[in-house]
């Protein structure tokens, strides 16, 4: 999955959790269940961990292209 999925994916599971909450007695509420909201507290944990882990990719690939980049620059110096 994209990242750029997840995060919409997070942001509307976060926004079925908001609207039950602030419309507890609302039909659509009353259909959530209680074992949904868990579920859904533990797909948004899993999406947090995606973005995590993402990130910290992103992260390496910028360090690994940054010391790639110093020792061209040594070798041309050299």
């Amino acid at each position: 999955m994209k990242i750029v999925n997840a995060k919409e994916v997070r942001r509307g599971v976060l926004a079925l959790l908001s609207g039950r909450a602030a419309h507890p007695k609302s039909l659509a509420a009353r259909m959530i269940t209680p074992a949904d909201v868990k579920a859904a507290k533990g797909f948004v944990a899993q999406l947090d961990e995606m973005k995590s882990r993402e990130g910290a990719r992103r992260t390496t690939s910028a360090e690994t292209a940054r010391t790639r980049d110093v020792l061209h620059a040594a070798v041309e110096v050299f």
